[in-house]
């Protein structure tokens, strides 16, 4: 298995995994699909205190999800935003055009 390159695709990777994660890892992925944002904007003292766990049990989930550590997982939650600001500002612009009719 290869680390996931979208959130999808992890969300899909961390499903099919869970069952044999630990119960501290299955605690960590409820919570970083439970709260995507936060994941990608969080340091992993926050997010780890925010999990109820330690940091080094993200980097510890992380290397069982395939990344390198907790920067490498967190860079698909932070291209999620980035992908849905895109969105939003293409919404805002359609919204700004005057109607053609």
């Amino acid at each position: 298995m290869t680390a996931p390159d979208t959130f999808q695709q992890f969300a899909d990777a961390v499903t099919q995994a869970y069952p044999t994660l630990s119960p501290q890892q299955q605690v960590i992925a409820q919570y970083v699909l439970d709260h995507p944002d936060d994941f990608a904007l969080g340091t992993a003292a926050t997010v780890a205190e925010a999990a109820g766990v330690q940091p080094s049990a993200l980097v510890r989930f992380a290397n069982v999800m395939q990344f390198s550590g907790f920067s490498d997982l967190q860079r698909v939650f932070r291209n999620r935003l980035l992908e849905r600001a895109g969105t939003y500002r293409q919404r805002i612009g359609a919204m700004n055009r005057p109607n053609a009719g």
